[in-house]
């Protein structure tokens, strides 16, 4: 339920975000060469897929906190959850996914700032 309602909660946060973004300026035309093309994509923003990937693992350290994980761990990483228990105990894993959600963002804060400044710069 909490994670529904944190969901609902940045649905509504995007919505504002994205609605101030749209009033903020006015639409430039468009060509009708450029119609014709339709819609091509620019691409991936690696930023925007690092926040995302800091959000899961913040999503899934909450999941490690409710109910945590017991051994024996099975499948591809079981190894890596194996000695994050062994190591750091019961709490292990919910530490590994807090570790991957710091790194994520501060990767994802590192990419977007360096576009920021690039843009700045032009």
């Amino acid at each position: 339920m909490l994670i529904g309602f944190l969901l609902f909660v940045a649905l509504a946060a995007f919505i504002i975000w994205d609605s101030r973004r749209m009033h903020g300026g006015s639409a430039e035309p468009i060509s009708r060469e450029k119609m014709l093309q339709g819609f091509l994509p620019t691409g991936l923003v690696h930023w925007h897929f690092w926040f995302c990937f800091g959000g899961i693992s913040l999503l899934l350290a909450y999941g490690e906190w409710s109910v945590p994980s017991k051994p024996p761990f099975t499948g591809r990483w079981g190894w890596l959850k194996e000695v994050a228990y062994q190591s750091l105990g019961s709490a292990g894993i919910l530490y590994l996914y807090l570790l991957f959600a710091c790194l994520a963002f501060v990767y994802g804060f590192s990419l977007w700032n360096t576009v920021k400044s690039k843009n700045s710069e032009n």
